[in-house]
């Protein structure tokens, strides 16, 4: 039995307590809950509104679960990142808002129009991530944030020419990174260089495409079932009043017609009672 699977077998005995009051989420949802914060970095109140539990026992979860995800998965992080120090990789930058600091300059960009720090995120070419820099003020541009980062200096090799390569978009032109071409000012690109564009943008879309929630049960064979299992429910357009608590309240919020309060008022039929009551925005 590989690592992973042995700890997570052993922590899966002792989870649920034999006696006692058994805990809100079962394994498989409290190492969702887990991952989902890593992943979101959401505060840990939307979290216990999303799971079905109070923010408290989101802060036991993580701090009981973070520790043993690190070390269930640090094998297969170092051959991830062995093997992508050899091959070419993916290289961008995202902003981690933080809101305006008193003290603190540069924080605003003006690309996203908002305060927080541009962190420069490296990647396999199947979108696992392997590397991260150091945060820098929201202000800089990529291609700076690249050098001031460490970015650079850790992936010299994959930035010399010769080297394996490191894919990034036209943010990172003249860092050394493989980026596309940019149209020149009053004319067009040739057809060599629109296929050039092409491949590269081709590379860098790591990953899989992602998949979105309907409303129907995802849970795995074997996982935990209700009640431990939180119930997730995806807005549609075409849904009407079956869509219960924090889901509902916010699909109103956003759009008048997925609980049939927007046909009411115009007179096309619907009900909006519902609505009244859990927006209590949209009165007749």
């Amino acid at each position: 039995m590989a690592e992973p699977e042995r700890m997570l077998a052993v922590l899966d005995g002792v989870w649920q307590p034999v006696r006692g009051r058994r805990r809100v989420l079962g394994l498989y949802w409290a190492v969702v809950l887990t991952l989902f914060l890593m992943r979101r970095n959401e505060s840990q109140a939307v979290a216990g509104e999303l799971f079905g539990c109070s923010q408290s026992t989101v802060f036991r979860i993580v701090c009981r679960l973070r520790p043993l995800l690190r070390a269930a998965t640090a094998e297969v992080a170092g051959q991830v990142r062995l093997q992508a120090k050899r091959s070419a990789v993916l290289v961008d930058g995202f902003l981690a808002p933080t809101d305006n600091r008193t003290g603190v300059s540069d924080l605003f960009s003006g690309k996203r129009h908002t305060c927080g720090l541009n962190i420069q995120a490296v990647s396999d070419l199947a979108g696992r991530l392997v590397d991260t820099g150091l945060p820098v003020p929201g202000a800089r541009h990529d291609s700076k944030a690249l050098a001031e980062s460490g970015i650079a200096d850790r992936w010299a090799s994959h930035l010399e020419p010769g080297g394996p390569g490191m894919l990034a978009d036209l943010g990172y032109l003249g860092a050394g990174a493989i980026t596309g071409i940019r149209k020149p000012r009053g004319a067009d690109l040739t057809g060599v260089q629109r296929a050039c564009n092409t491949a590269i943008n081709s590379a860098r879309a790591a990953g899989p495409s992602p998949t979105w929630s309907t409303g129907k049960s995802s849970t795995p064979a074997g996982a935990d079932a209700s009640p431990t299992s939180p119930k997730y429910y995806a807005p549609s357009p075409d849904s009407k009043s079956t869509e219960p608590g924090l889901s509902r309240r916010l699909a109103c919020r956003h759009t008048r017609h997925r609980c049939g309060a927007g046909p009411a008022r115009r007179g096309l039929g619907g009900g909006g009672r519902g609505h009244r009551r859990l927006a209590g925005r949209w009165p007749r």
